[in-house]
């Protein structure tokens, strides 16, 4: 029963990172910072279920994909902190 929950979850939570990634743009990122949880939390699932299928070679392959989404995650972190930085810079001057 549990493999079944896990490898589910991990379907799910990629779809919804799928979807959050489609509706990012260069306006709004903030639907693609969303997608690279989703995409964590998902890749997570997966690794754990392969582990308790003992398919150790997949779960390699997953935990790298989970590392190249941490790093993702990081990137925008950093242009997310920018990009609201620079709108808020931009708010006041509309303010004033």
């Amino acid at each position: 029963m549990i493999p079944i929950v896990l490898e589910w979850s991990s379907a799910i939570f990629s779809m919804i990172g799928a979807y959050l990634a489609s509706n990012g743009t260069k306006k709004n990122q903030e639907p693609v910072y969303y997608s690279f949880i989703a995409f964590i939390i998902s890749n997570l699932f997966i690794v754990v279920f392969f582990i308790m299928e003992d398919k150790t070679y997949l779960a390699i392959q997953f935990l790298l994909f989970m590392f190249s989404c941490f790093f993702g995650f990081v990137k925008l972190d950093k242009n997310k902190r920018k990009f609201l930085k620079m709108k808020a810079d931009s708010d006041v001057k509309n303010v004033l």
